[in-house]
């Protein structure tokens, strides 16, 4: 439990406060939806959970959301 919770949480939030400060809040926020994708993509890889149609539509949706999101960003 200590080494989650200095290495694992502690990096993820120095990684976190760098990339808001690199790319800004906006961003950086709609990014944090990208965890759930890799939970369910690792838990498929590493555990062999099998995905449903509910999960892959859902990283689908994540996915094209992140997209549309980037190239607005690029436009402004």
């Amino acid at each position: 439990m200590l080494f989650l919770g200095v290495f694992c949480s502690g990096f993820a939030y120095i990684f976190y406060i760098y990339a808001t400060r690199r790319l800004g809040a906006t961003v950086v926020s709609a990014f944090l939806n990208l965890i759930p994708v890799v939970t369910v993509v690792f838990g498929y890889l590493i555990l062999h959970d099998t995905l449903s149609w509910m999960q892959v539509l859902g990283m689908a949706l994540i996915m094209i959301a992140l997209y549309h999101l980037n190239r607005l960003m690029k436009r402004a």
